[in-house]
């Protein structure tokens, strides 16, 4: 097929999208991700597998000539339909961000497919444009094209608008268009395709003003239920990264090619927050045990009474010397206590913890109209509740719109304090391990860093200039992380025994964020940094490999936003993303 450079082309494209890719759910997010991935993904979501081979194109008429390359080969659909069978187990995945006039589009392939694209359903109805299921793609992005539907009825008709700019670097094709090009929408939902593998259907909402995209009803005009999104749109923990931040480096680096000791370095893992929402649960005692980390019984009673509060009876903290921090909501449905190492094993009818803080009142919050700032995490005193990635959170086809927690291993990543306390921790955090400032053991002097922006309470972030597009992320939910650690950051909360990466996840009465991500992408949260080195039996990297490949690529692009502080929360100036809603 040729284009007439005189005239408006009429293509006629290979065959591209299956007609079952309307099957799957659509989401709406800030930077949206959904992965296809043939038996496993459809058990996670129901949804039809990837990789089913694409129906051919229908007879088409002849198009004016046209320079090659602006067209696909003729012998396209025939070449992807003998190449159905072994596409059938590829996998495929698209995300999506934009701004105020641009969208960006990146496809996860595997191999050397022959095609790349994205349908565009620009109106966002079924009845207009190529037929994509319950879609209708109104422009097509192939390879180094992008095209608008010039047909009707389902015919492969399309023009040529103008060529865009792809980026492929480790499996991911990378597309950044403007918003008039295809109709200046307000939203979209897009299929990503290579040769005949689908992604699911992505929708996506477009910001009027600058920042990036929102889901449906957790955009500065919806509402936000705090049960699931709590504390004011001005805590730390919602407030996103200013454009007026300040980076300067974090000196954080994990090798890609590790040795036999940094082969088991934790990357990442996961610092389990016990959090209880359930104010219509039966009431529950908590007594004090002083065991601490010590190793010992936590599951029984040792003191007095410290508080009462509404736990449900199946909920079960087994024994441990785990940190264990706690958040529970009292039976008012507002009023947030925190305490750690909270226990509550099996066959006991109360539960335990240390009695701290030494006054519950020090960490209490009203989940709408508190900070939410201060809380059980004892290296830094910082909250339990906020920064934790939640039940249904990090999932296909949603975003984190909120900042996250990190644990560091703080002889090696923060910097010398010695003999000074207060030089140990900044703002947000209240306090420092208590070690903190010794010499021979405390932050930073098994290295000597000197890095004084390392601190307890750091605010890191992936600098706004960088593209996260085309840094080489390889994996759904690593690609959704980059994002929010770019629009939100992350705070230094606490210290982890040896070198690695941690990040806050839920493990409460709601169920188990580990668990989730296990079932939603068929390998652990937890991976160690040798596992960025491992292969299935086509010598690719396995997904796991992907996802720790994509945590130490992470890591590596992290900085610090050094003018963080009470009055420039996130660095100060417009915020990359609107604020929090209100509530419901």
């Amino acid at each position: 097929m040729k284009l007439s450079s005189a005239v408006t082309a009429v293509l006629v494209l290979s065959s591209m999208f299956l007609a079952a890719c309307g099957q799957g759910t659509s989401a709406t997010a800030a930077s949206m991700s959904v992965a296809s991935t043939g038996a496993a993904a459809a058990a996670a979501t129901g949804t039809a597998s990837a990789g089913t081979a694409a129906p051919a194109a229908p007879a088409a008429p002849a198009a004016p000539a046209a320079p090659a390359a602006a067209s696909p080969s003729p012998s396209a659909a025939g070449a992807l339909g003998a190449q159905a069978a072994a596409a059938s187990s590829g996998t495929a995945s698209l995300s999506i961000s934009g701004s105020a006039t641009t969208v960006t589009f990146a496809v996860a392939y595997q191999g050397t497919p022959t095609f790349v694209r994205v349908g565009i359903d620009s109106d966002q109805s079924g009845s207009t444009g190529y037929p994509l299921g319950t879609t209708g793609a109104d422009y097509l992005i192939e390879n180094g094209f992008l095209y608008r539907y010039a047909g009707s009825g389902g015919s492969w008709a399309w023009s040529l608008i103008k060529t865009v700019a792809l980026s492929k670097a480790n499996g991911v094709a990378t597309w950044t268009v403007a918003r008039s090009d295809i109709g200046s929408p307000a939203g979209i939902t897009a299929v990503g395709n290579y040769d005949s593998v689908d992604s699911v259907p992505v929708s996506y909402t477009l910001q009027a003003a600058s920042g990036g995209g929102s889901s449906g009803g957790t955009g500065s005009t919806g509402t936000r239920n705090a049960l699931l999104w709590p504390f004011a749109a001005t805590s730390i923990w919602n407030m996103p990264i200013g454009a007026g931040a300040s980076y300067v480096a974090s000196g954080l680096h994990f090798t890609p090619t590790p040795n036999s000791t940094e082969y088991w370095y934790d990357m990442p893992q996961s610092d389990h927050e016990r959090i209880v929402l359930t104010p219509s649960a039966p009431l529950t005692d908590v007594y004090i045990n002083n065991v601490g980390w010590s190793g010992g019984d936590r599951c029984v009673q040792q003191g007095a009474l410290f508080f009462q509060a509404p736990i449900p009876a199946a909920y079960v903290v087994p024994n441990s010397t785990g940190n264990n921090g706690a958040a529970i909501l009292l039976a008012d449905g507002l009023t947030l206590v925190q305490t750690q190492p909270f226990t509550r094993c099996a066959g006991y009818s109360y539960g335990t913890s240390m009695q701290v803080p030494y006054s519950l009142a020090l960490w209490e919050y009203n989940l709408q109209t508190g900070d939410g700032r201060l809380g059980a995490h004892g290296g830094s005193n910082l909250s339990t509740l906020g920064g934790t990635i939640r039940m249904g959170e990090l999932r296909p086809g949603t975003q984190m719109l909120h900042a996250l927690k990190i644990n560091l291993d703080s002889a090696t990543s923060l910097g010398l304090c010695t003999g000074k306390f207060s030089a140990c921790f900044t703002w947000p955090a209240a306090t420092a391990d208590s070690y903190a400032a010794n010499a021979g053991n405390g932050y930073g002097a098994a290295t000597g860093n000197t890095n004084s922006a390392m601190k307890m309470g750091s605010l890191l972030a992936i600098p706004a200039s960088v593209n996260i597009g085309t840094i080489g992320l390889q994996s759904v939910p690593g690609r959704m992380l980059a994002w929010t650690l770019q629009n939100y950051g992350a705070y230094i909360v606490d210290s982890r025994g040896s070198p690695g990466f941690d990040l806050a996840i839920e493990d409460g009465a709601a169920g188990s964020k580990a668990a989730e991500f296990q079932a939603d992408y068929g390998f652990p949260f937890d991976g160690r940094l040798g596992y960025m080195t491992l292969t299935g039996s086509t010598g690719q990297p396995t997904p796991q490999a992907r996802w720790v490949s994509d945590i130490r690529l992470i890591i590596d692009n992290l900085r610090v936003v050094s003018n963080n502080s009470p009055t420039t929360v996130g660095g100060g100036g417009t915020p990359l993303q609107p604020l929090a809603p209100v509530f419901q």
